[in-house]
């Protein structure tokens, strides 16, 4: 099962979960840098490693060792990486992912209700899980919308297939979507930029198309 965006925003109890693996990343919700994350297996030894190097844990040895966890760790571990994961997993778990979800869900839900005024605008998740907001300007291209909200606006959103292509497919033909994500520390103000930023993107777009 595939937990990257869900980690950190949604309670997993790996147990109650009918999987075989539960894979995360973990610079998005956890908090944690670029490189790191996990995977949780089930049953290791049905497992084969694909990548072999170092037998620090017994350096006579020629093979690879086969015990946990060390059956799955090539080469030198990325500590300061995985530090910083550690107090990523703190601080979500201090503050709680109830209280997380909680503001993710009112911001996700007030960025959708904007653009949802806009005629032009397409929302692909009117009800999100999680806080994320999918969605296309008519008349411009997904790469354009997020070039003009980060050169004019200073808002960074990502743009293109979101590693999905075949959801892609369905709900826009294949072209891709602009997707805006916000996390534990984006404030309701930025949300009200943003959504003005957009509405206003929106209606220079497709003169043709009124805003409710």
């Amino acid at each position: 099962m595939d937990g990257a965006q869900t980690a950190g925003h949604i309670p997993i109890r790996l147990h109650d979960l009918p999987v075989d693996a539960f894979v995360f990343t973990g610079h998005k919700a956890l908090l944690g840098s670029p490189g790191t994350g996990g995977f949780y297996v089930q049953e290791p030894e049905a497992i084969a490693p694909v990548r072999f190097g170092g037998t620090g844990t017994d350096s006579f040895s020629l093979l690879h060792p086969r015990e946990m966890p060390e059956r799955f760790e090539t080469g030198t571990h990325n500590s300061p990486g995985l530090a910083a994961l550690a107090a990523g997993v703190r601080f979500v778990a201090e503050t709680g992912i109830g209280s997380i979800r909680k503001k993710a869900e009112k911001q996700a839900s007030f960025l959708i209700r904007e653009l949802a005024q806009e005629d032009a605008v397409t929302v692909y998740n009117d009800s999100p899980d999680l806080p994320i907001v999918a969605f296309n300007i008519e008349g411009l291209q997904n790469d354009d919308v997020g070039f003009m909200l980060a050169r004019a606006y200073g808002i960074i959103a990502r743009t293109g297939l979101h590693c999905a292509p075949l959801v892609h497919k369905a709900i826009d033909g294949g072209e891709g979507c602009v997707r805006l994500s916000t996390s534990w520390f984006t404030t309701d103000e930025e949300c009200r930029i943003t959504a003005h930023a957009l509405r206003e993107i929106a209606k220079h777009a497709n003169p043709s198309v009124s805003s409710s």
